[in-house]
């Protein structure tokens, strides 16, 4: 993929969401193979975490399958890792970290943005780790996201 210089986001946006939905499935699945080997050599089970947040992948933009990810801190962590997902709220722009309980629903936001309907509210100082969305990144770090900034804040 060429490196869009001198772009604005909206540009990068625009280019990447298409280079993603030109990919095709097997290639998303080798890649989201490569990014749980990634994740594996974090070595969490070390770490001693106790809280993390991710999120519930919108598939349909190509979004790296998280569940795999957010499956194995719950179940092949000991003790298990409380995986919450982001509630987020489009009128102020402000999002909070959601612990679903067995009966939780979810509902779909912009986008198709799956997330929790209830769940207790976590603090975010008590976050050992969030695995967050994004479009693209730069050689840097720097990250193109879909546009809303709720990680950033």
């Amino acid at each position: 993929m060429a490196i869009l210089r001198s772009h604005t986001k909206q540009a990068l946006r625009s280019y990447y969401r298409q280079a993603r939905a030109a990919l095709d499935p097997l290639e998303m699945t080798k890649m989201d193979e490569q990014i749980m080997l990634q994740f594996l050599k974090l070595n969490i089970q070390k770490k001693g975490f106790a809280f993390a947040m991710s999120y519930i992948p919108m598939r349909m933009t190509g979004e790296a399958d998280t569940e795999r990810i957010n499956h194995y801190l719950f179940n092949h962590i000991k003790p298990p890792v409380q995986v919450s997902y982001p509630r987020t709220d489009f009128n102020t722009l402000e999002m909070e970290a959601v612990l679903p309980g067995s009966g939780t629903r979810y509902n779909q936001k912009w986008l198709r943005l799956t997330e929790p309907e209830s769940g207790e509210v976590l603090d975010p100082l008590q976050l050992d780790l969030v695995i967050m969305s994004l479009l693209t990144f730069d050689i840097n770090g720097n990250r193109v996201v879909y546009g809303k900034g709720f990680y950033d804040r």
